[in-house]
């Protein structure tokens, strides 16, 4: 049996070392393209997509996901928003979700940072614009392992929640693990479906406004006076 394997790798040896040589360049080749800027996203964004429409089906949730493209939201020449779900096939209840393969964005608590640089795109700014832009009821953003600021993975090693604001999924696309995104989707959906509207007395928001622009132009004329 030994004599048999030795002569089958020696015939065998030059042609699975090309073979293999040949596998190795196309997994690089494919490597270099996806950390492209460009490339990695629509990749990233076709990938989340496929992964979501066959979770949905093997779970036999009429749900849908839609790639958005270079089709602007409610917000006047804005394409935030990469990735719709409609709930149930239903396009008034829907998710968002913002792919963002990018080491440069923060997580990007609001009170540290100065609102009206013009470079202002953390996860928090990126999850608040995708809801209003789409008009979505949850959102989730998703970062990429190997791709994903340390400010981001401190805080969510898999899968996080920021009050108020939206989810956060780390996935591996690499290694083709989306589990994280299952997750995070099936606590959105959750979150979608069971939300309810609070009621708001308009008369009395306008009123505590007007207060508090009251008090903001006092607190700037003082301010000029000193």
């Amino acid at each position: 049996m030994e004599d048999r394997l030795s002569a089958f790798l020696s015939k065998t040896q030059n042609e699975l070392g090309t073979e293999l040589e040949s596998l190795k360049m196309i997994f690089e080749m494919k490597k270099e393209l996806f950390y492209k800027t460009t490339v990695k996203g629509i990749l990233a964004e076709e990938d989340i997509a496929e992964f979501l429409n066959n979770y949905f089906s093997e779970k036999r949730l009429k749900d849908k996901a839609l790639l958005t493209g270079n089709i602007a939201g409610e917000l006047q020449k804005n394409k935030t928003g990469d990735i719709i779900c409609e709930v149930n096939g239903t396009p008034e209840l829907k998710i968002v979700i913002e792919c963002k393969f990018d080491k440069s964005i923060k997580l990007g608590d609001i009170a540290s940072k100065d609102v009206f640089t013009k470079k202002f795109d953390t996860a928090w700014s990126q999850l608040i614009e995708a809801q209003a832009n789409r008009d979505a009821k949850v959102g989730i953003i998703v970062f990429d392992r190997s791709l994903v600021d340390g400010s981001i993975l401190r805080e969510y090693d898999n899968v996080g929640f920021i009050q108020g604001i939206g989810f956060v999924s780390i996935i591996d696309s690499q290694k083709g693990d989306y589990s994280n995104l299952a997750i995070a989707y099936m606590l959105a959906r959750d979150v979608a479906i069971n939300a309810k509207i609070p009621e708001v007395d308009f008369n009395f928001l306008v009123i505590l406004l007007n207060r508090i622009i009251k008090d903001i132009n006092e607190v700037l004329t003082i301010k000029s006076l000193v």
